[in-house]
């Protein structure tokens, strides 16, 4: 097993409060500290570093550091090429999603088990915030112009009908091909025999245990139902990788929640079997 952080905050809209930038990028660091690696028995890949936040004020019709975006983008997919087994990348942002996936992925049809409070199905053309956090998904079907939609060409990262959603509660796919379950067996059941990676937004979990991300839901699903959920997936044949986002440590002052996260990772991962 190996782990890369993608520490970025370039795809999220910065803090409405003050106008800086989140702190999705110091995610990673903070579950580093929890000691992840030494825990998962894991082979360091070490960091892939975005650049500072540029577009504190968007420009109309325009994505947030959209180049800077797909510069992480692709780092991240080079630093994840040409290593062997199941790889965990600690995000960042939701924008880290297309980088694990065309990174992962080596140019084959995988399926995608999109683990997430929000659908994040927004196009350049339709978001608000000019986030790319908040189109990840739509961006890794090929929806949209940006370049961020093409970066294999004509084909876009994951198919429509090979994404299985799981814990959305902000609203639908539309006519997209989504499918949704609630278990692991409903998820592997719609995988079928494909190969799969998964994705896991921590706000996913109900603000009252995971309130230190950018846009919490209520209603989402406690650390032992995350935990119990994940553990068939990553311990599966099939699974090629996870990332996990979207931890925002700014007010997690006593560190609450990056230990909450790894104790999540370690149970998931070794579990029973330690």
């Amino acid at each position: 097993m190996n782990i890369l952080s993608a520490p970025t905050s370039l795809g999220n809209r910065p803090y409405e409060d003050d106008g800086t930038a989140r702190w999705t990028a110091q995610g990673p660091p903070r579950l580093r500290q929890q000691g992840v690696v030494q825990r998962l028995h894991a082979h360091d890949l070490g960091d892939v570093a975005a650049a500072d936040y540029r577009d504190f004020v968007r420009s109309p019709g325009t994505i947030r550091n959209e180049d800077l975006v797909l510069d992480h983008v692709r780092r991240t997919a080079r630093a994840l090429d040409g290593h062997d087994g199941f790889t965990l990348v600690l995000g960042g942002d939701c924008s880290v999603l297309l980088g694990s996936l065309l990174g992962l992925s080596r140019g084959r049809d995988v399926g995608l088990v999109y683990i997430d409070g929000h659908t994040d199905f927004n196009t350049p053309e339709t978001t608000k915030t000019g986030a790319v956090a908040g189109m990840d998904l739509a961006l890794a079907t090929g929806r949209g112009t940006s370049e961020l939609a093409r970066l294999r060409g004509s084909r876009p990262l994951v198919a429509d009908e090979h994404v299985v959603a799981v814990g959305v509660r902000d609203g639908g796919f539309g006519d997209a091909k989504i499918r949704s379950a609630s278990t692991a067996v409903e998820v592997l059941r719609h995988l079928g025999d494909r190969e799969f990676f998964i994705h896991v937004d921590v706000d996913v979990l109900d603000p009252s245990f995971m309130p230190y991300v950018d846009s919490p839901e209520a209603g989402g699903l406690d650390p032992a139902g995350l935990t119990s959920l994940l553990a068939p997936l990553v311990r599966h044949p099939r699974a090629i990788g996870m990332e996990m986002t979207i931890y925002d440590p700014r007010r997690d002052h006593d560190n609450r929640g990056a230990a909450l996260l790894a104790d999540i990772l370690e149970n998931a991962f070794i579990g029973d079997r330690a």
